[in-house]
């Protein structure tokens, strides 16, 4: 039996997120996401360095899909959210002098 099977199936089990780089040079053939990993929990990366940022996304709790091309579209809003539930608050365009 491979060995790498046990770590990747405790991982899967306890809710884990796996990270399969590409350009890791071994003798596994297997398709991890016939595993049935939940969504965000298997990521496959090209190469080490984009793991590492895949972790550091991870830990500080930033959704992948917000650093990874193409990015969506841009809402801009014309209105302070907010200003309702304190007058005395000013937006940062108000701060740097001038309105939206």
């Amino acid at each position: 039996m491979n060995t790498w099977l046990f770590p990747t199936l405790a991982a899967l089990e306890q809710g884990i997120p796996v990270i399969a780089v590409r350009e890791n040079r071994n003798r596994m053939r297997n398709d991890l996401g016939a595993l049935g990993f939940g969504d965000g929990k298997l990521f496959v990366v090209d190469n080490y360095l984009e793991a590492v940022g895949v972790m550091t996304a991870l830990k500080a709790g930033v959704a992948l899909s917000s650093v990874r091309r193409p990015l969506g579209g841009t809402v801009v809003c014309s209105e302070y959210v907010g200003a309702e539930e304190d007058e005395n608050a000013a937006g940062v365009g108000d701060q740097l002098g001038f309105r939206i």
